[in-house]
């Protein structure tokens, strides 16, 4: 048996506006791949969809399988420094260097499943060196999902990185919870409880984009938020955000579920297992915990 290698994953869930069929999420992925876009991320980095493939779930729901690429968008035009000389490169210099335009630089690849039931897209994060964190990735679904052609088929598409599940429980448990902030955006009808539904339904009978609720403490008191307010935050963790101000006055603490994403882990061997495999099954479980 081989050496073991440690994966990291997070989750992303991703809604668009009605109809909420589940074939309309893999449409979208079809034709988000078709575009070939690139996406700017920080400094040099570029981000892309790669290779997209379908494929059905045990219970025969649909699944797209695919990966999110990461390379260094090299702009030759730009100043060069020569390291032996210890100076700026001269135009002699200059004219010497010769970089193909289709090879890219520092390439990195990640694997992601995503169900079309429960719409919810769980990734590979890191192995190795291969580093492409949740909000790197919806960054990219953003910008592709942004493009003319697609908004007019499907709409304004949300994302939201799933947030670690402990976070709204930190927020709502602070000692002397000063304030509680919550923003929703419209949840998908098909979510998991009645209260999602019925809440989908009353922002879409309002033609509302979002909801937003603040709530401020009585001087000194501290917030005892209602089951109501507790099961709206919830709803807001994977669609919107949750944050709160806790604290005494010298010691205010300040959480948001935007801040903590869902971080999983678990180890693999490559030589006996399958990646792929191993993603599927801990996809599973992950979607399992947002559920409960």
């Amino acid at each position: 048996m081989g050496r073991k290698r440690q994966l990291q994953f997070g989750a992303i869930n991703i809604t668009m506006p009605a109809p909420h069929r589940p074939e309309r999420y893999i449409e979208l992925f079809r034709r988000a791949g078709d575009l070939d876009k690139v996406v700017k991320l920080k400094g040099d980095w570029v981000g892309k969809l790669g290779t997209l493939r379908d494929d059905k779930d045990s219970d025969g729901s649909a699944i797209m399988r695919g990966e999110f690429y990461k390379y260094i968008e090299l702009d030759s035009t730009r100043d060069w420094f020569n390291v032996l000389k210890g100076k700026p490169a001269d135009e002699r210099e200059l004219d010497q260097i010769s970089i193909p335009e289709h090879l890219k630089p520092h390439f990195q690849y990640v694997p992601f499943v995503f169900f079309s039931k429960g719409h919810r897209l769980v990734m590979i994060t890191r192995d190795k060196e291969d580093v492409i964190s949740a909000a790197q990735a919806v960054t990219v679904l953003r910008g592709i999902f942004a493009s003319s052609e697609l908004v007019a088929i499907f709409g304004k598409i949300d994302l939201v990185v799933e947030p670690s599940r402990d976070t709204l429980e930190k927020i709502l448990g602070m000692p002397r919870l000063r304030t509680l902030e919550v923003v929703v955006t419209p949840p998908n009808p098909d979510d998991f409880e009645e209260f999602e539904r019925d809440l989908f339904e009353d922002m879409a009978s309002q033609r509302a984009s979002s909801y937003q609720l603040t709530l401020q403490e009585e001087e000194g008191e501290g917030l005892a938020p209602s089951d109501k307010v507790r099961k709206l935050a919830r709803v807001a963790q994977s669609n919107g955000k949750v944050s709160g101000i806790g604290g005494s006055r010298g010691k205010t603490v300040r959480l948001s579920t935007t801040e903590h994403p869902l971080i999983e882990k678990t180890h693999y061997d490559p030589e006996v297992e399958i990646r792929a495999n191993v993603l599927l099954v801990k996809a599973k479980e992950i979607l399992q915990q947002i559920r409960n």
